[in-house]
């Protein structure tokens, strides 16, 4: 019953024209070749996140993830097209290899071929005539189904180019994926079927799960499930089940895989540790699968990823870096033309930080002891892992910090010249950031920034610079602004704003909420930046 209701709620949201998943598929086939094997081609269709959909359409912005996925004994590589429309949404380049589709095949090639394609791949991201150019990350999972399951083991012994490693009613191969398991050096997903009697638990997924020696290793088994339905319909691998069918449908089948696999990947290959430890939270409870978990949470840590050979022990071990962020940010209030504001307040902004009551609750120390000429007003930084989504705040806070927002809309640090120092990031490491201000709609960069020691983050130069739609508004001069008025500070802007303002509109030389254009003064001309901005809502992943 739960899969009918996630089915409809998804459907409802492509009705109402809302994407969780942001991104379009695109899709290329190149055909690679190994020189180690004597220039062995391998024929591959590659999907990955794109502006629009269609073959060779221009790749996003940002840097994807990299799976290799190895199909069943003579399955159409086709037949993961829901594999395919599942991932390559939520950021992740998806590649079928189309080899040893023949009988008989070779587990062995097919293993390598895997292992080959994910530097292959990484390869085309610095190829500036591919169109992948630009858009491959350094993190990366082997995978694959039936015959492929099996030798996505073969590709992962002893393999340390890939982050992760999963696969659907893996079966033995030839030579064994039992013993290549052993060798396996990376977190490691195992789903099967409770109905499955091609590849049956206790001769295939079973022994690979126990003869895994990783720091995270999980066998999810499906209540009712196949081994089939891993795939959509295929009419040869149904005759191999045809007194073991399972009793869920494929719908089922595919939604449980989902359940677990996204945040898996999210979490080792994204860096997104609070996904896997709501999964794994959650198992105990699902009626619809039994899970043997063999993998340490890692929240407090604070990141999954130090480098593509994953290790608990270093990542828990290493030390943050010390990091500096230099954002331009400008606020519609005070602006005055030309991407500067007015810095009106003077010594009216108060001395300490004012983010330590609700809703920020921000118990940092950072304060001045006197207020610059050109400080227009206390904003508020954070440090994000995760990747963010429309509809709901997925995204993980990892570091705040109250800094001074100056007149050319420079954020700098208490000192009043250098950027933001972060202490708590990790060089390398993916980052969202998000502005609060106290009367302004609150925005997270639309962009991830990679972690180095000097980082920069421009939100004002143009609308896709905040997650959202339409999170900053132009000024009419070449800026974006952050939309004032939201003297509720509720991260929507309506009437009962101007009911707050309507209550107390004549103050003078006040540092109060209601004063939108930050000049001292609560009046009419706080009114008129409210007015234009009514029914305004802001980003569900800026929200508190």
């Amino acid at each position: 019953m739960k899969k009918i209701i996630i089915l409809l709620w998804v459907s409802l949201l492509g009705t109402l024209g809302l994407h969780a998943q942001p991104f379009q598929i695109g899709s290329t086939s190149i055909t690679f070749n190994d020189p180690a094997r004597g220039g062995r081609s391998i024929p591959t269709d590659i999907y990955y996140p794109a502006t629009t959909a269609g073959s060779n359409t221009t790749v996003e912005s940002g840097q994807f993830p990299v799976i290799a996925f190895g199909h069943g004994f003579i399955i159409g590589v086709g037949q993961y097209q829901w594999l395919v429309d599942e991932l390559v949404p939520c950021g992740y380049i998806v590649a079928l290899p189309t080899t040893e589709g023949g009988i008989p095949p070779n587990h062995g090639e097919f293993g390598a071929d895997l292992a080959f394609l994910i530097p292959a791949i990484q390869a085309e991201g610095a190829n500036a005539s591919s169109v992948l150019f630009g858009a491959v990350g350094t993190t990366s999972a082997l995978g694959g189904h039936s015959m492929g399951g099996g030798a996505s083991f073969l590709g992962a012994d002893n393999n340390t180019d890939i982050t992760a490693l999963f696969n659907f009613a893996a079966a033995e191969t030839n030579p064994s994926a039992i013993a290549a398991a052993a060798n396996v050096q990376v977190p490691t997903l195992i789903f099967e079927g409770s109905d499955d009697c091609v590849t049956p638990s206790n001769d295939h997924t079973g022994p690979m799960y126990n003869a895994l020696n990783v720091d995270c290793k999980t066998l999810i088994n499906i209540t009712g499930g196949s081994h089939c339905q891993f795939a959509n319909s295929d009419f040869v691998c149904g005759l191999g089940q045809l007194t073991c069918g399972g009793s869920i449908s494929l719908a089922d089948q595919e939604a449980e895989v989902m359940q677990y696999l996204k945040p898996w990947l999210d979490t080792f290959l994204k860096g997104d540790c609070d996904q896997l430890d709501a999964a794994a939270a959650s198992a105990p409870t699902d009626p619809d699968i039994t899970a043997t978990w063999g993998c340490t949470m890692i929240d407090t840590c604070n990141v999954c990823l130090t480098s593509t050979n994953f290790s608990l022990a270093a990542i828990c071990s290493a030390p943050p870096d010390s990091t500096y962020l230099a954002p331009n940010v400008l606020l519609e209030g005070p602006y005055a033309g030309g991407g500067a504001m007015n810095a009106l307040l003077g010594s009216l902004i108060p001395l300490a930080q004012p983010y330590n009551v609700t809703p920020y609750s921000y118990a940092g120390t950072e304060s001045l002891t006197s207020i610059p000429a050109n400080m227009v007003d206390w904003v508020l930084i954070e440090a994000r892992t995760g990747t963010p989504d429309l509809a709901t705040k997925q995204t993980m806070t990892v570091e705040t910090r109250a800094a001074i927002l100056l007149d050319n809309g420079d954020v700098v640090d208490v000192d009043g010249t250098s950027p933001v120092l972060f202490e708590n990031l990790y060089i390398g490491q993916d980052y969202y950031f998000c502005v609060r201000h106290r009367n302004h709609l609150d925005v997270l960069s639309g962009n991830a920034t990679t972690a180095a020691t000097n980082m920069t983050y421009d939100f004002s130069s143009g609308a896709a610079q905040a997650f959202g739609s339409n999170q900053v508004k132009s000024s009419g001069d070449g800026f974006f602004l952050m939309h004032g008025a939201d003297y509720t500070q509720d991260h929507t802007i309506q009437n009962t704003d101007f009911d707050a303002w309507r209550f107390n509109s004549a103050q003078l030389f006040q540092y109060d909420l209601l004063d939108g254009n930050l000049d001292g003064v609560v009046q009419t001309t706080d009114y008129d930046l409210w007015f234009p901005n009514k029914s305004k809502l802001g980003a569900a992943e800026a929200a508190y």
